[in-house]
C-alpha cells in the first residue's frame, strides 16, 4: 500500500452521476443554502421542539464502537442491544453516553412512502435528490430507503459493505466524519465474514499513520483504501460492495443514507466473498449476535432494561456509567 489517497471531488451534479455509473465514490457538495443544512434546524432545542416526542430506537456501547471485534464479548453484546427511547432522551442524555441513531433503524423513507413523523424533513431530503426543474441526482425509481443517523464524538462504525446491494448517497448534515473506503476486490484481506471486516477496528484508524501501515507484519498493507472527510453539506457517493468504515469526529453529527439500487446497464463488479479463518472469532461475534437478539426481545416484551443490566454487571460497570 503506497498510501491512502483522498476520495474524489467533483463539481456537478453530471460528474456524479458518471461516477455512479463507473460505481467509483466521489464527493459531491450540496447548496450549502438548502434548507436540510440550516444548522438552526439541527440545533437541540429545535429537534426536540420538532420531534421530541418520537419513539425511536437506538444502541450504546461503553467503548462507542459498532462493533469492534477486539472489544470484550460483552462490550458487544451491549453495542448489539436495541433500546427504545424518544428523541428528547437520546439528545439530553443518551448521546453523550456513548449512543447512536442508526439510519437501518430509523427510516425517513422507506418501500415507496415517507414515514409520516419524519415527513417534513423527507421533504427536504427530496427537494436536493430531485429538484425541481432538475434532473435527479439518481433515479427516483431506484430509492429504496432513506435512514437517518445521529451521533456524538468519537463513535466508530465496523468496517462492512450495505449487504442490500445497493448503492449509497451518504449526505452529511452537520457535523463532520471521516470514513475509510475500500473496494469490493480487498476482500481478500480484510478478514470478511458476511458483509463484515473482522479486524480490530485500531487497524483501519492506523492507515493514517505512515510509520505503522509501512510495516511489513501490518495485515492491510495489500489493500487500496481511500480517505473521505466529511463536513455538512457533503455528499459521499458509496458504491455497492464497496467497504466503509466511519468515524464520527464532531460533538454531534447528523447523516442521511439514500440506498438506491444499481443501474442494470451498469450493475457493481462482485460481490465479495468471505475470507475471515478464524472461527473462533466468528463463533465469539455470532453468540453474541444471537444474545443481544434474546436480550432486546425480552426488554420489550418486559420494558425492562435487562439486558443493558446484564452487559453492565458482567463488564463490572457502576449503573451510572452508559
Amino acid at each position: 500500500m503506497a498510501g491512502m489517497q483522498p476520495v474524489r471531488r467533483v463539481n456537478t451534479p453530471d460528474e456524479l452521476r458518471e461516477h455512479i455509473r463507473e460505481n467509483t465514490p466521489c464527493i459531491y457538495t450540496l447548496p450549502p443554502d438548502e434548507p436540510l443544512f440550516s444548522p438552526q434546524q439541527w440545533s437541540k432545542p429545535r429537534l426536540v421542539e420538532a420531534w421530541g416526542d418520537t419513539k425511536l430506537t437506538t444502541r450504546s456501547t461503553p467503548s462507542k464502537k459498532f462493533v469492534d471485534p477486539a472489544d470484550h464479548f460483552w462490550s458487544v453484546v451491549h453495542a448489539l442491544l436495541a433500546q427504545k427511547t424518544t428523541l428528547r432522551s437520546f439528545l439530553e442524555t443518551e448521546l453523550q453516553t456513548g449512543a447512536i441513531l442508526s439510519g437501518t433503524d430509523t427510516y425517513l423513507f422507506h418501500k415507496g412512502r415517507s414515514t409520516p413523523q419524519w415527513a417534513t424533513l423527507w421533504e427536504q431530503v427530496r427537494e436536493i435528490h430531485a429538484p425541481e426543474g432538475a434532473a435527479p441526482l439518481f433515479p427516483v425509481e431506484t430509492l429504496q430507503t432513506a435512514g437517518l443517523w445521529l451521533s456524538g464524538e468519537g463513535v466508530k462504525t465496523l468496517l462492512h459493505y450495505d449487504d442490500s446491494g445497493d448503492h449509497n448517497l451518504n449526505i452529511q448534515v452537520c457535523g463532520n466524519k471521516r470514513i475509510t473506503l475500500f473496494p469490493p476486490s480487498d476482500w481478500v484481506n480484510l478478514n470478511t465474514f458476511l458483509a463484515m471486516g473482522m479486524h480490530p477496528m485500531g487497524c483501519y484508524q492506523a492507515l493514517h499513520q505512515a510509520e505503522t501501515t509501512n510495516h511489513s507484519k501490518y495485515p492491510l498493507t495489500h489493500t487500496s483504501p481511500l480517505c473521505a472527510e466529511l463536513q455538512a453539506s457533503d455528499a459521499l457517493f458509496i458504491p455497492a460492495y464497496w467497504f466503509h468504515f466511519i468515524e464520527h469526529r464532531d460533538v454531534f453529527n447528523a447523516n442521511i443514507s439514500c440506498w438506491f439500487t444499481p443501474d442494470a446497464a451498469h450493475p457493481p463488479p462482485f460481490k465479495p466473498r468471505q475470507s475471515c479463518r478464524n472461527v473462533g472469532l466468528v463463533v465469539r461475534l455470532a453468540s453474541a449476535w444471537l444474545l443481544a437478539g434474546g436480550l432486546t426481545m425480552i426488554q420489550r416484551l418486559t420494558g425492562s432494561n435487562l439486558g443493558v443490566s446484564l452487559c453492565r454487571r458482567m463488564l463490572s460497570l457502576p449503573s451510572g456509567h452508559p
